[in-house]
Formats: C-alpha cells, structure tokens, sequence
C-alpha cells in the first residue's frame, strides 16, 4: 500500500512536471520568437531613421549646391556684363570666362530671342530648353530661327519684356527652388522646376538689351544630379542585410517610391497576411517577405517606409528556434526520465530492504513465538502433572489442618497464641500453593473464550477500581488514555485478567513517584486496537527481554514465573500479538495487538 500510493503521487508530480516544462519550452518560444520579431522591428526603425537623417542631409546638400551654383552663375554673368558695357568684351574673353570652372555654357540672348555669342561646355545653345537652336557654337548673333524665337522669348519673357532683372531657369535639386537675390538688388523671378523637363539656367538682363543667359552643362547637371538624387540614396539601403525592399507611400496612400523597381508589380497584387499591427507577411507569386511599416519624414512631409524582409530568413530563425528548445525540453525531459529513474529505484530498494528487515523481523517474532509455545506446552504438560499430582496430597494435608484447629486443643503454655499463628500459616501458605496450582492448570488447558464485544474504556475503569487505591498510597501516579474509545472482540474476564497482571508487574517495578501509564487507540486500518502499559520503573535487562515470557522465568525474588507467560498465551489465544521494550532505568513498555470489533 505505501508503494501504491508513492507511485500514485509521483505520477502526479511527473504530470505536473511534464506540464509545467511544456508551458516554459511554449513560453520561452513566444519571448524568442517576440525577440526575433523586435529585432526586425529596430532594424526597420534603425533603417528608416537612417533614411530620415540622410533624407534630411540630402535635401540639405540640395540646397546648398543650388545655392552654390546659383551664386557661381550670377557673379560669371555680372562680371561678363560688366565687360560689355566698359566695352572690353570679346569672344576670346568670354571664351575664357565660360570656360574658365567648366561649368556653364554663356549665350548672348537679343529682345527678339536671337542668340548672340555663345561660349563654354556642352552641347549648344538651348539644349533641353525648347529652343532649337542647333548643337553647334559660334555667334549666330542675328540668324533667324522662328522656334527658337518662340521658345526663347516664352522662357525669357520676363527679361526681355523689362519685366525682372534676373531670372532663374530650372532647378539643380531636388523639388522646388527657394527664392534668391543675386547680390545686385535685382529681383529675381523663377520659372519652372527639374520636373518640367527643362534644364537650369539664370538670366539677367543685359546692358546692350536683351538677355546674358548661363545654362549648366549637361554633364555637370548629371554628375550632380546622380548626388542629389534621392532614388539614388534609398537603392544603398537595399545593401542592408536581408532588406529585399522598401517602399515609400504618402498619406494619400499613393506609392511615391518603389525599390527595386521589378517588385512594383508584384507588391500591387500580392496577398496580406497580418502578423500584429506594424507586421504582415507579403506573398508575391516568386517569394513570401516580411513587411514592417515605419514612419518617415521628408522635407517636412510625413510618409509611410515599407521595409521588406525576406521571410525564409525569418521562417528559418523561427525553424531553429523551434528545433532548439525542442531539443532542450528533451533533454530535460530525458534527465528528469533518469533522475526519477534513480529515485525510484533507490526508493524502491529502500522498501526492498524495510520489506526484508520487516519478514526477518516477523519470522524471528513467529520463531521465537513458536519456540515460546513449544516451551509453555512442554511445561503446561509438565506443569499438569505436577499438579495433578501435587493437588490431592495437598488437599488432604488442608484437611488435617482444618481438623486440627477444630478439634485439637490448643496447649495451656500458649498464652500468646502461637498455636492458631502457626496453623493459620500453615492454612496460608497451603491455600498458596493451591492457588498456584490453578494458575498451572489454567496455563496448561485451552484458554475457554467467550467473545463478545469488549470496551477498553471499561476494562480500564475496573483496573483503576482494583490498584487505583493501592498506587495512591504507594505515591505512584496510575494514569489512563483512551483514543476514540476503541472496542475489541474478546473474552472481557481473561482480557481483564491479562492487563491486571501486567499492571501488577508495574506497580512491583516502580517506586515512589514512578508513573504508570494505560493507554488505548485504533491502528490506522482500523482492523485492530494497540493497548500500551508503560512505566517509568527500573526496567528490564536486554539480557531477559527474550525470557520475560518464558514459563517459570522471574527476575523477582519470590516470582513464580507463570503470570507474563499466562499473559502472552491469552493475548495469543485471542489471535493478538505482544511485544515488550525496556531501558534500564527508564522504565518498560508492553504493546498489545488485539482484533478491533465492529460497533
């Protein structure tokens, strides 16, 4: 039963264990899987603060250069205008000026749009302007060219009207041209931005009439445009590790930006699937990606950066994930497999071992109970004869005595009364040995039980009636504890006979100011009651405990030997057990088993 109920409570405990393991190896998948996910989530923040701050220096590099140019082209401008109107311009000089930075190409421009003399880098005058004048140099001041007149005039209208001084024509940067003065008081007027297709040019107003025109070169306008570029930009962060691509979309959900340009298409018509709110799977017909969405800022204007992550990269992390605390969870499962293993067999050779040390127990308890029952029966045999034969000679010696007293006379020199003291003695002690007799008779035959339902309670009050008077003047402390008030099947006169000479035998081995105690309590099966009469007495010698119930053992002085063993044939005969354990000068404890009755 106890191994039952160990295996019953480990199986729990394992249940317990397997599922605490379970929820800790899903646990700590969620946090890993939550960090994978967050690292994904800074680099997206990482990248599109990236973005912002380069957005921001780019557009600041923008600005910068357009000024830079800008300023270049006014000062070349009002310097070549004032040679002209101190009348010490010529082509060599204007040659020289326009080539001196290589940076622009300088036309003379008349009212009706006619272009003069012309110098510098590049292809010739009005390319990318609308104005058609050909790709060659030279003056051609005067030539008419009807296009070119219409193209000219409409872009310098201004100008040529007397309208502005200056004029800014076209953009280097990115977006929108912020307004300028050329540093003469001028005003300045702007028309039309990179996005109109048209080429950066400034014009002033030239002191001969018409215009002095200063047009970027074409490769200098692409060198810098390849600087300014913001597509340019974002195509570096497609370098970054595992970025597979972004988009840039604006408030009006309108996709601005989309790199590389080959998944446009694709992105358009793929499916969604949400991971959480700034997460979602993308699965195109080539690849499956992991999108996240950051806000941006550019030029003060708010957008949405789409990051794009391949997402067999994230599956396999996850996979790996995965296939780690598996192994670790069975392993841990496996060791705490061995480890219960051990205790159990450890647990399991401990009860093999209380289980031997209890039979060797019991089998020595049966020996010595059979080697206890041969010896009683052998001298119970022994013991009826004896009386048997002792009996009728000694009743009729209690007879003479009798007769003796009743009709002899007693002697005149008796005064003191010698004579009935001596007859009386003898009367005694025959009446003695007589009893003794009858206890060897009554251990030598079947103990005659009449069982029925007998309460300890009243066992005890009836021993407490018969020594209690005698332990109060003996200054002994008789003390009685019942548990539950346990019953027991059995004979009520032998069972009162049994206790009565184990108290007996107690109250001869204390002494002043001993205690003795009578206690009574149900096993925990409840199919048997454990009576206990324990003293605080003198105690036996280890060397006796396995004699005290042999027949005719006593270590008293004037002991006969037969009550402890009378003691144990009725415990025995009730189908009992009884069990002894003494210290010297502590004291004795007897242990009685007896079969519990049902109420």
């Amino acid at each position: 039963m106890p191994s039952a109920r160990f295996n019953r409570w480990f199986l729990l405990f394992y249940l317990f264990l397997f599922a605490l393991v379970i929820f800790w190896s899903y646990s700590e998948y969620q946090s890993r899987s939550q960090q994978i996910i967050n690292s994904y989530r800074d680099q997206a923040r990482l990248t599109a603060n990236a973005i912002t701050n380069s957005g921001i220096r780019q557009f600041d590099l923008s600005e910068n250069l357009e000024q830079a140019y800008l300023d270049r082209a006014f000062t070349l401008l009002h310097t070549i205008n004032k040679l002209d109107r101190d009348g010490r311009l010529t082509e060599d000089q204007l040659a020289t000026l326009a080539n001196r930075d290589g940076l622009f190409r300088i036309m003379f421009v008349n009212e009706n749009g006619e272009m003069g003399l012309s110098a510098g880098r590049g292809p010739g005058p009005g390319y990318g302007m609308g104005m058609g004048m050909g790709q060659g140099g030279g003056t051609g001041f005067g030539r008419p060219r009807s296009r070119g007149t219409r193209g000219i005039v409409t872009l310098l209208e201004p100008i040529l009207s007397g309208a502005v001084d200056s004029l800014i024509l076209g953009s280097p940067g990115v977006g929108t041209a912020v307004g300028n003065e050329s540093g003469t008081g001028e005003s300045i007027h702007r028309t039309g931005t990179l996005s109109d297709g048209n080429r950066f040019m400034v014009a002033i107003a030239a002191f001969r009439g018409g215009a002095i025109v200063a047009q970027l070169s074409v490769d200098v306008e692409t060198a810098l445009r390849s600087q300014t570029d913001f597509k340019n930009l974002l195509d570096g962060f497609l370098d970054v590790e595992g970025v597979a691509f972004l988009q840039l979309v604006a408030q009006d959900q309108d996709t601005i930006l989309t790199l590389p340009d080959s998944l446009g298409e694709q992105l358009a018509l793929a499916e969604i699937q949400l991971i959480d709110a700034h997460m979602e799977y993308i699965d195109t017909p080539t690849n499956m990606y992991i999108q996240l969405h950051e806000s941006v800022r550019l030029q003060n204007q708010p957008f949405d950066l789409s990051l794009g992550f391949r997402a067999n990269e994230f599956d396999t992390l996850k996979h790996k994930l995965l296939l780690q605390i598996l192994f670790r969870t069975v392993i841990f499962i496996i060791l705490a497999l061995v480890v219960t293993a051990f205790f159990i067999s450890r647990q399991n050779a401990a009860l093999l071992q209380a289980e031997k040390e209890r039979m060797e127990a019991e089998v020595f308890r049966l020996e010595r109970l059979q080697r206890i029952q041969e010896k009683q029966a052998a001298m119970g045999e022994l013991a009826a004869g004896v009386a048997h034969e002792i009996r009728n000679p000694l009743n009729a010696i209690g007879i003479l005595v009798q007769r003796i007293q009743r009709e002899l006379v007693v002697p005149k020199n008796d005064p003191d009364g010698e004579w009935h003291k001596l007859t009386g003695t003898l009367r005694n002690e025959i009446s003695r040995i007589n009893s003794t007799l009858e206890e060897f008779l009554a251990f030598s035959r079947p103990t005659p039980l009449k069982r029925q339902i007998v309460k300890i309670s009243q066992v005890f009050d009836e021993i407490k009636n018969l020594f209690g008077t005698q332990a109060e003047n003996e200054q002994k402390h008789l003390n009685f504890e019942l548990t539950d008030d346990p019953v027991v099947l059995g004979d009520h006169q032998y069972l009162h006979r049994a206790l009565n000479n184990l108290v007996k035998n107690a109250l001869e081995a204390t002494s002043e100011g001993d205690t003795i105690i009578l206690s009574a309590k149900p096993k925990k099966n409840g199919a048997a009651v454990e009576v206990q009469i324990t003293d605080s007495g003198h105690g036996i010698a280890p060397e006796n405990l396995n004699r005290v119930f042999d027949l005719f053992f006593s270590d008293k002085d004037h002991g006969s030997g037969i009550g402890l063993a009378l003691v144990h044939k009725i415990i025995n005969d009730h189908e009992g057990s009884i069990e002894v354990f003494s210290e010297i000068g502590r004291g004795t404890t007897f242990t009685i088993i007896l079969p519990a009755a049902r109420r």
